[in-house]
């Protein structure tokens, strides 16, 4: 897990996203999508294989109310390891339904945020 939070810096420093797709030469119209940089696959891909990873994430999601941002962030400060495995494993599986949702999550900081919540467990 530790392999985790040295991800902080470089999701902090990640450029602004750019999207693929909409009209191409052929003429042909293609669904934008965000052209993510490796940092945030590579991080994706080494959280996925963690023990953070919450397979019913949507129940728990829905029970603490976290599908709602403004809940979910005013609850970190208080998340267990257990908790941000949740809240960022919705946030990559929302990710297959509407794209940009981790662009939009590490804008406003809440990815971040929770990297920064295991990072104060970890070494408590």
């Amino acid at each position: 897990m530790k392999e985790l939070i040295e991800f902080i810096e470089q999701l902090k420093n990640v450029e602004k996203i750019q999207w693929g797709g909409g009209k191409q030469p052929d003429g042909t119209i293609q669904f934008p999508f965000p052209l993510y940089p490796f940092e945030i696959h590579k991080f994706e891909e080494l959280f996925f294989s963690s023990e953070l990873v919450d397979y019913n994430y949507g129940e728990k999601m829905s029970e603490k109310n976290w599908w709602e941002e403004r809940v979910m962030e005013n609850d970190i400060l208080i998340m267990s390891q257990e908790d941000i495995g949740t809240c960022i494993t919705a946030i990559f599986r929302q990710e297959r339904f509407c794209d940009g949702t981790i662009q939009h999550f590490l804008e406003n900081g809440i990815i971040i945020k929770l990297l920064e919540r295991l990072k104060t467990l970890l070494l408590d």
